[in-house]
């Protein structure tokens, strides 16, 4: 998986490519340290660019959520309109843990 991280105004959004799986763990805690370094009101998970999200790679995203709260703040995610990571995401309801933005 390739990230970068991008400061607007509203939200710290964490753009994502590739493949979210358990190889990422690593990325995923240099992401949690950064964002914990910052302040900001909103962040937003941008999987857009994400092709395939595996089992361990929802638990990734289920540690920053839980990071993010911590700093009482908000977290969303952008997803694919249709795809493998769209049909992920819907059977897993993950809408119902992380809202979902356009």
């Amino acid at each position: 998986m390739e990230y970068s991280l991008k400061n607007s105004e509203e939200a710290i959004e964490i753009q994502m490519a590739g493949r979210v799986t358990f190889e990422d763990n690593g990325a995923f805690k240099n992401i949690i340290s950064k964002l914990s370094q910052q302040d900001h009101g909103s962040v937003i998970l941008d999987l857009n660019d994400v092709n395939l999200v595996d089992s361990a790679g929802l638990g990734l995203l289920l540690r920053v959520q839980a990071e993010v709260e911590k700093k009482d703040c908000n977290i969303a995610m952008r997803i694919p309109r249709s795809g493998p990571v769209k049909r992920l995401m819907d059977i897993a309801r993950f809408d119902e843990l992380i809202p979902v933005v356009a």
